[in-house]
């Protein structure tokens, strides 16, 4: 199987950090969003990733149709109120 980097795997990355940090500062006042929260949408992400490689299997358009996705996710997310940038 080869491997294909997709935009939804740097997600997933990024989120894993952010799950194994926000887990070793529970205490601090500088977390905005509980690791609760980062450790469903990484759970989220994953899943994704999997139904568009399973779905796509040209990799230009999975990076099109992922970046979409991810842009559409953060201001929808942005438009609930549960981060702030």
């Amino acid at each position: 199987m080869r491997l294909r980097l997709t935009p939804l795997n740097f997600v997933s990355a990024g989120l894993a950090v952010s799950v194994i940090s926000a887990i070793f500062q529970r205490n601090s006042s500088a977390v905005q969003i509980s690791w609760g929260w980062l450790a469903l949408l990484l759970v989220l992400s994953s899943i994704s990733d999997i139904f568009f490689r399973s779905m796509l299997r040209v990799t230009k358009r999975i990076w099109l149709i992922e970046c979409i996705f991810i842009i559409f996710v953060v201001a929808l997310l942005l438009l609930i109120g549960k981060i702030s940038l």
